[in-house]
């Protein structure tokens, strides 16, 4: 978590149009991409870091590499962590007791991931691709 906390300062850096941080934009940017692959080599290829990747690449205007990452993300289905799918099973038992039970939703980042897809799409003009990917993974 510390990883992507660091990221997301590097990357604030970078958007930064502070004359000091400005010479050192190149090394920022070094960092965020290097926090992000971090990140992804402690949790391994899961949906969460392949999502942080891409939008990683996304807010460097990098967005063939964004699309490569939040592709791959599509791909990975979720996986609910052992602890959170005993809690998510003794919520719902519990559930006469006033508890809220975790959704799936909670930990799935498909949704996220389409709509960042989407935002690329449309920033490359195929505004046709990002709407049919929205109808397919998140009209209700």
């Amino acid at each position: 978590s510390s990883g992507i906390n660091a990221e997301y300062g590097y990357l604030h850096w970078v958007s930064s149009k502070n004359a000091d941080i400005s010479k050192r934009r190149h090394e920022f940017v070094v960092q965020a991409v290097a926090c992000a692959f971090m990140f992804h080599q402690l949790r391994g290829p899961c949906q969460e870091t392949l999502y942080n990747l891409g939008r990683c690449y996304h807010a460097l205007g990098l967005r063939h590499f964004a699309t490569i990452y939040y592709k791959r993300a599509m791909s990975v289905p979720s996986s609910v962590p052992r602890s959170v799918q005993e809690q998510l099973d003794s919520m719902t038992e519990d559930r006469g007791q006033g508890l809220e039970p975790l959704e799936m939703n909670d930990i799935d980042h498909i949704r996220e991931v389409v709509y960042n897809l989407c935002e690329v799409y449309k920033a490359s003009g195929s505004d046709h691709l990002a709407r049919q990917l929205l109808y397919q993974h998140c009209v209700i």
